[in-house]
């Protein structure tokens, strides 16, 4: 029906509390992940999410991406990033869809 897509999941060190921070964000707060709108409703909420094809999160330095660092751990990248010269983009870039 729908996927929720993980950004940068091989850094991903704690997908339980991500998904369950992300649950309490739409189920409490009426919260889009990604567009960061407010609904009335959480079903109003998840509605939009699926219609606007928002079922992903963001994750945007100085829009999101803090909030959800504490999920993540980047050291390999970065290690990897120095010794290699510090190639492409860095942060990894990869993702993963959730069903």
């Amino acid at each position: 029906k729908y996927g929720f897509f993980v950004p940068d999941a091989e850094y991903l060190t704690d997908l339980e509390g991500l998904l369950g921070y992300c649950h309490e964000k739409i189920k409490l707060g009426h919260y889009c992940l990604y567009c960061q709108r407010v609904f009335k409703t959480w079903s109003g909420c998840q509605k939009h999410m699926i219609d606007a094809r928002h079922a992903k999160i963001r994750y945007e330095a100085n829009v999101d991406q803090e909030e959800f660092d504490v999920f993540y751990d980047f050291t390999e990248a970065n290690d990897e990033f120095l010794v290699g010269g510090g190639g492409g983009s860095g942060g990894g870039g990869g993702g993963g869809e959730l069903e």
